[in-house]
């Protein structure tokens, strides 16, 4: 359900139905990170921005590893004029992954 709902998201096929689509399997499955990522995404693309924190933040409570999660929340914010907070984002990514790219970059841009 979730990937539907993210799908409806990105092809702009009606951000109503998507949230519906995210919410609904979060609440079914609330215990799988990709579920909870997917309803942050849909959230930050709805400009949902706290209801994103939340889903995200979920998502790396349920795995530490996420790095998509973790980006998006950075980018967050970034956007909220709290790059502290991103930057231990992006450095906790490249504490599991050193080489992540975009991870160094974000990292890099706040500098």
């Amino acid at each position: 359900m979730s990937r539907l709902g993210r799908l409806y998201a990105l092809e702009k096929q009606g951000q109503d139905i998507a949230l519906s689509l995210c919410g609904q399997a979060v609440e079914l499955d609330g215990s799988t990170a990709a579920h909870w990522y997917r309803f942050g995404l849909v959230q930050g693309l709805s400009q949902d921005q706290e209801g994103a924190k939340e889903s995200l933040a979920e998502c790396l409570r349920l795995d530490p590893r996420q790095t998509e999660a973790a980006l998006l929340l950075g980018r967050i914010f970034e956007e909220q004029g709290r790059p502290g907070k991103a930057r231990k984002l992006y450095e906790k990514v490249l504490r599991y992954f050193p080489e992540h790219a975009p991870a160094q970059a974000a990292l890099a841009a706040l500098s």
